[in-house]
């Protein structure tokens, strides 16, 4: 804060798991006059019983979003990975930060070995109730990256998956890069297509910062955001006419 930084972000897993510890940083903020907006990360499972009114002294101690791995909408995927949590706890702690006030940045994986088919819709549907709750939560889809030694990496290995074979290699295997064999490319322009259409349905504020510098443009963004809504309510994502013609629209004009 010293060196003029006004918003943190604290990398802890277990964040919210000590409650006590959460309420004395809040005192601590707050004896200090410390002022300063704050991210902080928590499971899904620990939000849903967190009582509203530690979470409501989180918010007026400057946090304003909370980072969740919520993985899957679907429960048998949650329970192939060894999540231990319900979809339940999910819809509760999204509906606890709206009452706080506090943003939600959820990421969900994509294409894990042996998901049942179709189960990704589940994903999507949850997404959707995400964004209508407040469209300023943030979402994010990632594709599986199998790491040695998790839940699911024998699979993978069995499915076709080779890891780095040497050490430089590694450097470059993460989670945007990841290739799987039994994810299809089908299945990828599916989850592409659908991240593009709830990103303009649903814009967060990051977006609508965007567009407020540029509201010559807000008539056809509100168009596009439209088209988006219908193009989600019915789940169709195939012939994306309307994407191809928004790329090429941003080469020829700035948006």
């Amino acid at each position: 804060l010293d060196a003029g930084y006004k918003d943190i972000r604290f990398e802890d897993d277990n964040f919210f798991v000590n409650v006590k510890r959460v309420s004395d940083f809040c005192d601590l903020i707050f004896k200090n006059s410390i002022k300063f907006t704050w991210l902080a990360f928590s499971r899904a499972d620990y939000l849903s019983k967190l009582p509203d009114e530690l979470l409501s002294k989180v918010r007026k101690a400057g946090c304003n979003e909370i980072f969740v791995g919520v993985e899957s909408g679907n429960q048998e995927v949650l329970n192939l990975v060894w999540k231990d949590i319900k979809v339940e706890d999910v819809i509760l702690a999204i509906n606890k930060l709206e009452k706080a006030d506090i943003r939600g940045y959820y990421s969900f994986v994509a294409g894990f070995p042996d998901e049942p088919e179709g189960s990704i819709y589940d994903t999507f549907d949850l997404i959707k109730y995400i964004k209508r709750v407040r469209s300023d939560n943030r979402t994010i889809i990632f594709y599986y990256t199998p790491y040695i030694g998790t839940t699911l990496s024998e699979r993978a290995v069995e499915l076709g998956h080779k890891y780095p074979e040497v050490f430089e290699e590694w450097g470059d295997y993460t989670m945007n890069n990841s290739e799987a064999p039994w994810i299809t490319k089908e299945y990828r322009r599916l989850v592409d297509s659908f991240n593009w259409y709830i990103n303009y349905g649903y814009p967060n504020y990051l977006t609508k910062e965007r567009l407020e510098r540029k509201k010559s443009k807000l008539f056809l963004f509100n168009i596009l955001q439209k088209v988006c809504h219908i193009r989600l309510h019915f789940n169709y994502y195939q012939h994306t006419f309307e994407r191809r013609l928004f790329d090429i629209s941003k080469r020829v004009i700035s948006w």
